[in-house]
């Protein structure tokens, strides 16, 4: 069978297509990407990335992050772990606040109740005293009509008087005490104990008990000058003691002293009279002054003395010291609190310490245990942290290949444009 040149041709050009055809093929297949693995899709379109920020509730510094770039995650899958040792602090330090400002509170609520309950008392105690006034008042019409008719003796109305008065004084303390919030309570134990007070009127007993102690004390002093002075006691209630102020010369007519000198040369003289051994009594005529009159040397009453001579006076003196001490002690106890039993204590047991001593005591130690507890719990607070910026994760820069891949991922999804290309877009992504 002859071919023909022409149909030979012919046969020659399909050939070498069909070989261009086959190497074509096998590049394809041979150089072509397959694609990025198992479990991925390829395909044409557009893609599109949403990107989250992802950030804590409170700022601090980062230990350590639980997963890593391109890992999936879940919901509620935790992704970092912080540094507790900030956070713990400003904990701890914001309790320590709300204690305090709950202690503050509980302070000034129990200040609070305390004021409102003196503020009661003090308005019951103008009532009380309201209601003494109008007894007085009346008491003292009743006398004005009695004494009028001769029933009634002068010295009793001018009593009544008296009473109107101080009770008149009684109300307008007690109305200026409630006015400024200020409730005054007396403690006393003994029926003489409070025979005289600022708040309420003198009464008739109370009256008679302070004249029958101003009497005894002018009867001390009057046998004192009689014994000292060497006269008697008829003497000194005629010249000297009878309420009069001597001046001068008529002290040394009325005999109460020895002479009249200034203190300069009464100074020097003494001395003077020291350092040359002399007596007293011869300085004091060199000087001017009269001699002393002799008197004789009196000696000073020892206890042995007094339980020998007058034992009934030592006893009512006794007597009389105990019921006081005991009245102090209890008066002191009455001013204790909840933790300061130690310093009543001590109080109680000094000899010396008043009522308003251990009040004033107890406030100072109670002000001075509150500031030491707010010192405290101040001390006991952590110094606040500066706050850190929250620590922030670097993009990773891609890589030559993971650069190709996606260029050619571009390419793919945007056919007809060329390699450099496709690497500058995704590069702008």
């Amino acid at each position: 069978m002859t071919v023909s040149p022409s149909l030979k041709k012919k046969l020659l050009v399909a050939f070498a297509a069909a070989v261009v055809a086959a190497l074509a093929w096998w590049s394809w297949t041979r150089f072509t990407d397959s694609g990025p693995g198992e479990g991925f899709v390829n395909g044409n379109g557009r893609i599109e990335a949403t990107e989250i920020d992802v950030a804590t509730k409170l700022p601090g510094r980062i230990e350590d992050i639980l997963v890593r770039e391109g890992d999936f995650v879940t919901a509620g899958q935790p992704l970092a772990k912080m540094r507790l040792e900030t956070l713990e602090a400003q904990r701890d330090e914001a309790l320590a606040m709300r204690q305090q400002a709950e202690h503050s509170v509980t302070a000034a609520q129990a200040q609070v109740a305390l004021r409102e309950a003196d503020v009661t008392a003090a308005l019951a105690l103008v009532g009380q005293r309201e209601s003494e006034l109008d007894a007085a008042q009346r008491r003292l019409t009743r006398s004005s009509t009695l004494s009028s008719e001769g029933a009634a003796s002068i010295q009793e109305l001018d009593d009544d008087r008296a009473r109107v008065r101080g009770a008149q004084a009684t109300l307008a303390a007690s109305k200026a005490q409630a006015a400024a919030g200020v409730k005054t309570t007396e403690i006393f134990a003994g029926q003489y104990k409070r025979i005289a007070s600022n708040y309420a009127p003198l009464s008739k007993e109370g009256r008679q008990t302070m004249q029958d102690q101003v009497d005894y004390t002018y009867s001390l002093f009057v046998g004192a000058v009689a014994k000292h002075r060497g006269v008697s006691t008829d003497v000194v209630l005629q010249d000297m003691a009878d309420g009069r102020i001597f001046i001068g010369q008529q002290a040394i007519d009325a005999g109460l002293v020895d002479g009249v000198s200034t203190l300069e040369l009464l100074v020097a003289q003494l001395n003077a009279s020291r350092a040359s051994g002399q007596s007293v009594g011869a300085s004091r005529n060199r000087a001017g002054v009269a001699q002393p009159k002799p008197i004789g040397a009196a000696m000073p009453i020892t206890r042995e003395q007094l339980a020998a001579e007058a034992p009934d006076v030592l006893a009512a003196i006794q007597a009389e010291g105990a019921s006081a001490e005991r009245e102090r002690i209890q008066s002191i106890e009455a001013q204790a609190i909840p933790g300061h039993e130690a310093l009543i204590a001590s109080l109680k047991f000094d000899g010396k310490s008043t009522a308003g001593d251990a009040a004033m005591a107890v406030l100072a130690a109670e002000k001075q245990a509150r500031t030491t507890q707010a010192a405290k719990l101040a001390g006991d607070a952590p110094a606040p942290l500066p706050l850190v910026p929250a620590a922030t994760v670097e993009p990773k820069a891609d890589t030559r290949a993971d650069l190709d891949a996606k260029a050619k991922a571009y390419q793919a999804a945007h056919p007809g444009t060329d390699y450099v290309a496709a690497v500058k877009a995704v590069q702008t992504l």
